[in-house]
């Protein structure tokens, strides 16, 4: 059999028949990685596999409604990484949304999705530029703050602002480490 014969066989395969078993393999292996995280990082929970069910469930009607799809899935992928999931097939998802929205040749389509997922990423910068501000700028002030309060004659006082100092300084190094762990992917 040629090509040219099986492709109107092929294109008469109502899309949700060709759609769920591509939505069930990506099943697999994004609730294979959620369900396996890093130690330091966020273990599944019922909000992660309530964004694994609606990232896949979009994935059914990825012929039907792309660019939706494209924006379910890419929200679904943003949510894992805000609420700090850390993996590789989290966001295969998205990747075969994208790959929907490319397919057809629609040049026009698939510029508007990549300039608005283009938009997303830069606000998701800036939106995580100014977390990380927060929790330096915060934690400098509360330190600069007990620091102040260590200056105090009282050797139980000062030990006491000094432990929060310390305690303080260990809290913004492990926020920040864990705001560049997600930036960085790993």
């Amino acid at each position: 059999m040629t090509f040219e014969r099986v492709r109107p066989r092929v294109r008469a395969v109502p899309p949700i028949t060709a759609d769920l078993p591509v939505a069930a393999g990506v099943a697999l292996f994004t609730a294979s990685d959620a369900a396996v995280n890093d130690p330091e990082h966020r273990q599944a929970d019922a909000f992660t596999w309530l964004l694994v069910a609606v990232s896949v469930l979009a994935l059914a009607a990825r012929r039907r409604s792309p660019v939706p799809v494209v924006v379910v899935t890419g929200a679904a992928c943003a949510g894992w990484a805000l609420y700090g999931h850390i993996g590789e097939l989290l966001n295969l998802p998205v990747i075969v949304a994208l790959y929907t929205v490319a397919v057809p040749g629609d040049r026009r389509r698939t510029v508007w999705t990549v300039a608005v997922a283009a938009r997303r990423v830069h606000e998701e910068r800036v939106r995580i530029a100014r977390e990380l501000h927060d929790i330096v700028a915060h934690t400098v002030t509360a330190m600069t703050v007990w620091a102040g309060v260590a200056l105090d004659t009282r050797p139980e006082i000062s030990r006491k602002a000094m432990r929060q100092v310390r305690d303080s300084g260990r809290e913004a190094v492990r926020e920040l480490r864990a705001t560049v762990t997600v930036l960085r992917g790993r």
